[in-house]
């Protein structure tokens, strides 16, 4: 606001911002009802359409089959859309998708229809949501199970893993002991104790039994000296 000079200098003079604080307010609530008038024709809109999707649900819960041609119809595009943005990177797999969201009508109609039935208009929420919500379950359990399936898988890996270094700890410990025996306690283990084929009462280079039973002695002594027991 400025002040005018001369005679008027007590007069303020109102510029272009210096509205009176009712008009403000007037303003205000002018452009609030405005605004609130699309919102409310929404509104009765979104009514009319829940009203037509529950008499549309009434009708595939009684069994009619051109209800659920008629649903799938109207819902299946949005239904894909929304498996392949819940899927996230994995989206681009169309085999996926199709996978998922034939889960999802699968789950629609099982039980005649008992968890579509569930739609209730009350709520205020469209079918398109309610729908979304089961695909959202649907992937969810997805994600899941495939983090099951990986844990499996690494405890898999990790077991032949622990089978392998076990192998090959008892390989360097047999190497070991080998290297302890003379050279025919370390050439009847091999023949004898670590061989694949039964023992005989006679061996090619004409061992008998007696010292079979004083080798294996020998070298069980030594091998529990060791290992230390």
């Amino acid at each position: 606001m400025k002040i005018a000079s001369g005679e008027n200098a007590c007069v303020p003079v109102q510029g272009r911002d210096s509205v009176a604080p009712d008009a403000k307010v007037v303003r205000r609530k002018r452009d609030r009802s405005a605004a609130t008038l699309p919102d409310l024709a929404r509104l009765e809109d979104d009514k009319k359409l829940i009203k037509k999707e529950k008499k549309l649900v009434d009708r595939c819960v009684r069994g009619e089959i051109l209800a659920w041609e008629e649903l799938y119809e109207q819902h299946h595009p949005a239904l894909m859309r929304s498996v392949a943005i819940l899927l996230g990177s994995r989206g681009a797999d169309r085999n996926l998708v199709d996978e998922l969201a034939a889960q999802v009508w699968y789950c629609l109609v099982d039980e005649d229809g008992a968890l579509l039935g569930r739609f209730c208009p009350k709520r205020g929420a469209r079918l398109n949501t309610f729908i979304r919500a089961v695909a959202k379950d649907v992937t969810s359990r997805y994600f899941r199970t495939e983090q099951r399936r990986r844990e499996r898988e690494l405890m898999a890996a990790r077991a032949t893993a622990n089978e392998q270094d076990a192998l090959a700890a008892f390989d360097d410990s047999l190497s070991e002991f080998l290297g302890t025996l003379s050279e025919s306690e370390r050439e009847f283990t091999e023949a004898y104790l670590l061989s694949t084929d039964g023992l005989g009462a006679e061996d090619g280079a004409g061992r008998s039994n007696a010292s079979i039973w004083q080798f294996t002695r020998r070298i069980r002594i030594k091998l529990g000296r060791f290992f230390g027991s």
